[in-house]
């Protein structure tokens, strides 16, 4: 509830976002509450909730005031920034093992069971290749000493295409990702007011880079709060 009016708080994320199978997460109406703009939180709960707001606070309520301008004062600037760095636990990380490949166990065509054989090169004479549809690394261990047609063997765009490679682990496996977040808020408010009215307007820039590549948000959000006093006893606000 912002200033005494109750917002949908819903999230339209699509459910393949939700399962995380792809899209992007637009948040909720509470994630575009610019906290520059808010001036205090208060939580109901129980019957005081229901009572104000009905069924729908029967799980208590967040109650948002934002800052307004105050009579009888003069022009005021505010003008704050900050930033945050951010980093991933790497206790919190997955751990991959580097010793063995790709492959569920000995069920493929070579000897020992743990490759297939195909021929790669074209000289009558079948190669090792590592099995390419498996999502499993119960495979061969890795041996330096053996050379073995990859992933890197099937892209021409690469000097190691149709060649074999030692059998080694990547150099980076998936955490390698992970980066440094940062955050840079910028805000910029006036605010004043006479004998009957006051005012406020708030500028805040987010830019903000997260943890892993391609995950960023860039926001501008302008705020306007007004009151003017009609009478002693009517009082017109937006």
């Amino acid at each position: 509830v912002v200033d005494g009016i109750p917002i949908d708080n819903g999230n339209t994320n699509t459910t393949g976002q939700k399962s995380g199978t792809g899209g992007f997460d637009y948040g909720n109406a509470a994630s575009d509450i610019n906290p520059d703009d808010i001036a205090s939180i208060n939580v109901l709960k129980g019957a005081a909730a229901t009572a104000l707001y009905g069924s729908r606070a029967s799980n208590g309520v967040v109650m948002i005031t934002t800052k307004k301008g105050k009579k009888n004062k003069g022009i005021g600037v505010t003008v704050s920034s900050s930033i945050t760095l951010g980093s991933a636990d790497k206790e919190t990380l997955v751990k991959y093992q580097d010793k063995y490949g790709a492959g569920y166990g000995p069920y493929y065509d070579s000897a020992d069971g743990y490759f297939n054989l195909y021929d790669v090169d074209g000289d009558g004479i079948d190669d090792l290749t590592t099995p390419f549809t498996e999502d499993a690394s119960y495979g061969a261990a890795f041996d330096p000493n053996l050379l073995v047609y990859q992933w890197n063997s099937i892209y021409p765009q690469l000097d190691t295409y149709q060649q074999a490679t030692p059998y080694v682990a990547g150099a980076n496996n998936p955490n390698y990702v992970w980066g440094t977040s940062t955050t840079a808020v910028n805000s910029f408010a006036l605010d004043g007011g006479t004998e009957t009215s006051s005012f406020r307007l708030g500028v805040t820039n987010l830019t903000q880079s997260g943890n892993l590549p391609n995950s960023s948000i860039k926001r501008n959000t302008i705020s306007f709060s007004g009151s003017h006093d009609l009478t002693d006893k009517l009082t017109a606000s937006a």
